[in-house]
């Protein structure tokens, strides 16, 4: 074979190669591929406004059950039906969680974005643990990873970008339907939430809490007042995305406001935390108290950090208030 049909082999083999991962990485942009039908649903596929978006980890997804808000929005909203999503994304890591309510914000109009801010392990990786799936591919290749080295974040960034082809590839040979996707036509907005609080036995709780303070002698938190930094380590990508999602919420007016739902036993975050993000972001913050957080433990919390029922009509009642101060000052 001669040097210049080597070349062409090549050149045509470059190509072909090329065409399939790009293929597949068109493949994997898909909303449906990303973020499976249950989730496009209410991003793409619903139409009007949404009135209230709960975003964030497990600890929002079932601490806040959109059924129950929208009845108790009915005291705001008497005339129509009120509209409320819950799109938390479990797992850690920020950038998914935000994520969901960015994309949300650039296909709908919604009123008000209540966000439970979860604070990355110092131990894993900045990135959520489903990024691969759930992120763009400009979230995987482009988006900043500040709290790791440069190496690191490179070899992070292809781990990430492989895992991708992967999933895009076995979705296209085992799920077919799932690849080649139609596109669905559009229906009227709903209320929307697949997650329930938990169901638990209070008293095993109690028995629980009570053996744990004994072995502390009395002592319930497991710290000192908590407090959140986003100049430096993991939070500096969870900043990121939050300027992301709050350019994208003042196109639209909408009201962003901030959640510390905190693990079972963490006690309350600091002020210096909530004056930063009120000057940092310009963001209000709902925040529980030692009060609070230690009845909560005593009668509420699920298990390490999940709502029960109880739970549940609590915080929910937190934002129920916020949105009652906002209408009684002339808000939203």
């Amino acid at each position: 074979m001669t040097k210049a049909a080597r070349l062409g082999t090549f050149f045509i083999a470059f190509v072909l190669c090329a065409l399939f991962f790009g293929g597949l990485l068109l493949v994997a942009e898909r909303p449906s591929m990303r973020w499976g039908l249950r989730t496009t649903e209410p991003i793409y596929l619903h139409e009007g406004n949404v009135d209230v978006v709960i975003g964030g980890s497990s600890r929002a997804r079932r601490g806040i059950f959109g059924p129950y808000l929208e009845e108790d929005l009915r005291e705001f909203l008497p005339d129509r039906d009120p509209v409320v999503y819950n799109l938390g994304v479990a797992g850690n890591g920020t950038d998914a969680q935000i994520l969901a309510m960015i994309e949300l914000l650039q296909y709908r109009t919604v009123d008000y974005v209540f966000l439970q801010l979860d604070m990355l392990r110092r131990n894993r990786p900045p990135t959520h643990r489903n990024l691969q799936r759930l992120g763009r591919t400009w979230d995987i290749v482009v988006a900043p990873l500040q709290s790791m080295t440069w190496f690191e974040a490179l070899t992070h960034r292809f781990q990430l970008l492989y895992l991708r082809f992967s999933l895009a590839a076995d979705t296209c040979l085992q799920l077919g339907t799932e690849c080649w996707a139609p596109k669905l036509k559009p229906r009227p907005a709903q209320t929307y939430d697949l997650s329930e609080p938990r169901d638990l036995e209070l008293a095993e709780l109690f028995k629980k809490l009570s053996q744990r303070e004994r072995r502390r002698d009395g002592a319930y938190f497991l710290s000192d007042d908590r407090d959140w930094r986003f100049d430096r380590g993991p939070e500096l990508r969870t900043a990121f995305y939050l300027d992301l999602l709050i350019d994208e919420a003042a196109k639209q007016g909408t009201r962003v406001v901030l959640m510390d739902f905190p693990k079972f036993e963490f006690a309350q975050l600091n002020d210096r935390t909530i004056e930063l993000v009120e000057d940092r972001f310009g963001l209000d913050l709902i925040t529980f108290d030692r009060a609070e957080l230690r009845e909560m433990g005593s009668r509420a919390w699920g298990d390490f950090g999940h709502f029960n029922y109880v739970g549940e009509a609590i915080a929910r009642g937190k934002i129920v208030n916020y949105i009652r101060s906002e209408h009684g000052h002339g808000g939203h």
